[in-house]
């Protein structure tokens, strides 16, 4: 009896799989979902900065339009090689090197004198970032369970509409109170504050994190166990052979292609509302810039909340594929509402938070996929190239509204185009990429 109280004691019993998850999630997901918003306000905290840095260098509108979508060439460019290095060499080195590195180079801004120094400075952050979301997506499929991924995911995404909500702010509030201290410009203070933050919790990465469940120094080998068995009970893509999968061969999979088609239509969706919703929103309902900007942050707000409800649900019946197809059908719906002009005013505005709803509450049921419809081996390289494939549509989703409401004099040739690469990802995240029950 003694040596049974003696082992109770020393031994203490192996947590459920449920609170062990639940663990887990309370210690790492707030943190990643701080740097996710960091990295969501250094990407955009530029759309605020060049309001004053313009002037300064001699910044036309065309060549910070250029300098804004350079960004994504180094992002998309480096997005496998580096989910390539964290699955070598594992998550803490790879998130701390990536945040440390585009602190630097937002700090780094402040450096700025030129036009081709901006160019040049927004090609290194887009480098320096590049592999995050991708990494961290797939660093998640380490700790969970398919059947927990979609809230997760979820839970860490959240860090995109919270930043739009909060950065524009931030960085403004940084831009007028340092401006003029120690005889530098407010957006300098700006880009060394925001950019100091990320450097100083990349560091603090290496300390928080563990790279997977087995290595793990505050699990228990009891827990550890209970995490590996959790997790490889509900794998349901394919298993290893054995045989390294070439490089080539997972980016030209069908998987691969199919998924980055759909995460592209969302992305394009996700990155016309950044930039185009205030444009819609002046002219559907008019009022100061004051009031655009909280209808504006009342998107992002909206756009939360689906991530968080079509997370939930998409766990709750483990239909990952029809929930984003469903999202993508609704959203595609809302923007030819828009596209037609049949409703207007507040009318119009209550459509396009539809539209914020479904696009961004697909993006994390999406990301619940990819892990479980490729083999672990596949999924560091896949991930990343679904990432690269649909940031693709960073680059031209903002355009093709621009060139429509050029050519036109209004937005609806670039909505009704953006409508119908929603219906074509609906129907593609339909197709049968494995065995998987999806």
């Amino acid at each position: 009896m003694r040596t049974d109280l003696h082992r109770s004691v020393v031994e203490p019993a192996v947590s459920s799989p449920d609170a062990l998850l639940n663990r887990i999630a309370w210690r790492i997901l707030p943190f990643l979902f701080i740097c996710y918003v960091l990295c969501n306000i250094d990407r955009s905290n530029v759309a605020i900065a060049h309001l004053e840095f313009s002037a300064e260098i001699g910044l036309s509108a065309a060549q910070y339009g250029l300098g804004a979508s350079l960004f994504f060439i180094g992002y998309i460019l480096f997005e496998v090689p580096s989910n390539m290095m964290l699955e070598r060499f594992g998550a803490r080195f790879t998130l701390t090197r990536i945040m440390v590195l585009w602190g630097l180079v937002t700090a780094g801004f402040m450096l700025v004198q030129s036009v081709g120094g901006f160019y040049l400075a927004r090609i290194l952050l887009g480098i320096a970032e590049a592999g995050f979301l991708p990494g961290m997506i797939l660093y998640l499929s380490y700790w969970f369970p398919a059947s927990r991924r979609g809230r997760i995911t979820s839970w860490f995404t959240l860090g995109i509409p919270v930043a739009g909500v909060i950065g524009s702010p931030l960085s403004s509030f940084l831009m007028v109170y340092f401006d003029g201290w120690h005889a530098l410009s407010g957006w300098k203070w700006m880009f060394i504050m925001e950019g100091g933050i990320t450097v100083l919790l990349g560091v603090l990465a290496w300390v928080v994190l563990d790279d997977k469940p087995s290595t793990s120094k505050h699990l228990s080998n009891e827990e550890k166990q209970t995490l590996i068995d959790a997790i490889e009970r509900e794998q349901t893509g394919p298993r290893e052979t054995g045989v390294n999968h070439r490089l080539l061969t997972t980016l030209r999979s069908p998987v691969t292609l199919a998924l980055g088609f759909v995460y592209f239509a969302i992305v394009m969706s996700m990155v016309v509302l950044n930039y185009w919703a205030p444009s819609f929103i002046k002219e559907a309902v008019g009022g100061t810039t004051s009031t655009i900007a909280m209808l504006s942050a009342g998107l992002y707000a909206v756009g939360a909340l689906g991530m968080i409800v079509m997370g939930w649900l998409s766990d709750r019946y483990m239909q990952r594929r029809r929930f984003v197809a469903a999202a993508l059908v609704a959203g595609a719906l809302a923007y030819s509402v828009i596209a037609s002009q049949w409703v207007s005013g507040f009318s119009s505005y209550s459509v396009l938070m539809l539209a914020a709803f479904f696009t961004y509450g697909a993006m994390p049921v999406f990301w619940s996929i990819p892990a479980s419809v490729m083999s672990k081996q596949q999924a560091a390289i896949g991930i990343a190239a679904i990432s690269a494939l649909a940031n693709v549509a960073g680059m031209i989703g903002p355009a093709i509204i621009g060139w429509s409401k050029s050519a036109t004099g209004f937005y609806a040739a670039g909505i009704y185009l953006i409508a119908v690469t929603l219906l074509l990802g609906a129907v593609v995240v339909m197709l049968r990429y494995s065995n998987a029950k999806l």
